[in-house]
């Protein structure tokens, strides 16, 4: 609520005699002492006055004159004095008068001709500001009206990648960025007037017309890629497609991998793709690829803040195509210790057959000094009813969501080892869970020699699901399907059957638990 004014009787009295007069904001607040947003405020409220605006009283040609005059008693101008000697707002002096910036300056003819001469000779805004005695914006402004060109003062990698790469990492300029965001997205009201604006803009003609550009083009990580796929001397519409269609979804590269799954590329925005209806549509596409088409294709990510360093968004890409060298490792070198969220989310979106991080819980990793070679990541189970089927409760049980090794750096039975340390680890330092539960999917040729190794017990079999397909490929869930039946009055197979859709199984999936020794 805004505060209540201070306006005594004798000011209300003084400041409608005023306006009735025609006096100007500028006027009548610099005679009660007040602001002149507080006079406006004060007459459309209180005295039901409509007062008579600066804007058009004064001429620029007085506002001119009144700065000659000054300039000429040798006095030091600024939009002040002026507004005080002609009774105006500063607004209005500034406006009236474009070449006021801090300190005003009349430009006389022979200005002109050395503001000319200087910028013919290489001279900066900042240094004919000096010569001429005053302000580098009011040079500026000048040298555009009178279409000089003028050297800019900015450094040269101002406004490159070098100066992003330069500006983002000066200590604590992510956090205070992340900070200052996110205080904003927590004000509902700047949050609705944001989105208000945004799908205000989203509706003009031109900006339409610079999204479907971009739609056509692609992204800036996504002509890194293209040019990185290109280096690879791969051949877009023979060795790989952009803008490449599964079902419903699209997908931003798919690269042809012989003998192997196509492998398609997701080129992620920090930004977008961390709003909650991306996040969705994202985990969509993710279990569609996963569910449906696991034994076509592939799926991987790459995220924005990866592409600073475009060698290593190069080397990911070339661990997928399997152009990369293995290095041994020895496993006496490796550490295994925590990871943190950002850093699971890179390796298993790189290393992993279903992308991002699953349902996070805690992960552990094998690093060889600080480079991370192994990761897993145990959460909590779907199902409430899982834990009750070995007689625990749900924070007793943990399930084994992702398990990665990268590819280019292995040693003989680095899978087992690293789990059974990582396993060693979360008993340790979660000592209410007493059993972890993972499964080996045959969809993925698993078969679940790791889990053995590492002694864990094959405790069950679980069936394997179905979905339905058209002749075109389109998949339709189990229970999307079933809906849909259940709304016409129909039986799941009836329906399916009308409609000319083959029901597909898929793989069963081998359970293995471990249990906390005593």
């Amino acid at each position: 609520m805004p505060a209540k004014s201070s306006f005594t009787p004798e000011q209300d009295a003084k400041g409608k005699e005023m306006a009735a007069a025609g006096a100007i904001p500028a006027a009548i607040a610099e005679a009660l002492g007040k602001k002149v947003t507080s006079v406006y405020s004060r007459a459309k409220q209180t005295w039901k006055i409509g007062l008579t605006r600066s804007r058009g009283v004064v001429s620029r040609e007085a506002v001119v004159e009144a700065a000659k005059a000054a300039v000429g008693k040798g006095e030091a101008v600024s939009s002040a004095t002026i507004a005080a000697t002609l009774g105006i707002s500063e607004v209005t002096a500034r406006r009236k008068c474009p070449g006021f910036f801090g300190q005003f300056h009349y430009w006389k003819e022979e200005d002109v001709v050395n503001l000319r001469s200087l910028a013919a000779e290489g001279q900066t805004a900042a240094q004919i500001a000096e010569r001429l005695g005053t302000s580098a914006r009011s040079v500026l402004q000048k040298a555009r009206l009178l279409k000089i060109s003028i050297v800019s003062d900015r450094k040269s990698i101002h406004g490159t990648r070098a100066g992003a790469l330069k500006a983002w990492s000066a200590p604590g300029r992510k956090e205070a960025q992340a900070e200052k965001m996110r205080a904003l997205w927590e004000n509902p009201e700047w949050k609705k007037a944001t989105r208000v604006k945004i799908q205000a803009s989203r509706m003009r003609p031109d900006v339409i017309e610079k999204l479907r550009a971009v739609a056509r083009k692609g992204s800036s990580i996504e002509t890194v890629v293209n040019k990185i796929l290109t280096d690879l001397k791969l051949v877009e519409g023979k060795d790989y497609d952009r803008h490449f269609h599964v079902g419903f979804y699209e997908f931003d590269f798919r690269i042809s991998r012989p003998g192997k799954q196509d492998l398609l590329i997701e080129c992620n925005g920090n930004y977008w793709h961390s709003l909650e209806r991306t996040v969705r549509t994202d985990a969509s596409k993710q279990e569609y690829i996963h569910r449906y088409h696991a034994d076509k294709y592939d799926l991987k990510t790459l995220w924005e803040h990866q592409f600073l360093a475009e060698g290593k968004v190069a080397a990911t890409i070339g661990y997928w195509l399997g152009t990369v060298e293995v290095q041994p490792v020895a496993l006496d070198s490796l550490s295994v210790r925590p990871v943190t969220l950002k850093a699971a989310r890179d390796f298993f979106g790189a290393y992993h057959y279903l992308g991002g991080i699953g349902r996070w819980g805690v992960c552990y990793g094998a690093f060889l000094g600080e480079e991370l070679v192994a990761a897993a990541v145990f959460g909590h189970p779907v199902r409430q009813s899982t834990a009750k089927q070995w007689g625990l409760n749900s924070p007793e049980i943990r399930e084994l969501t992702r398990l990665a090794i990268r590819p280019d750096r292995q040693a003989k039975n680095l899978g087992s080892w690293f789990l059974s340390r990582a396993s060693a680890l979360l008993f340790k330092d979660l000592p209410e869970v007493k059993l972890l539960v993972s499964f080996a999917d045959e969809t993925y040729g698993h078969t679940g020699a790791v889990y053995k190794a590492s002694n864990w017990t094959e405790d069950g079999v679980v069936p394997p699901n179905y979905w339905y397909s058209d002749a075109n490929g389109f998949v339709t869930g189990k229970q999307a399907l079933y809906k849909h039946a259940r709304r016409c009055g129909k039986k799941e197979a009836e329906f399916a059957a009308e409609q000319n859709l083959q029901k597909i199984y898929g793989f069963k999936k081998h359970r293995f638990i471990l249990r906390r020794s005593a």
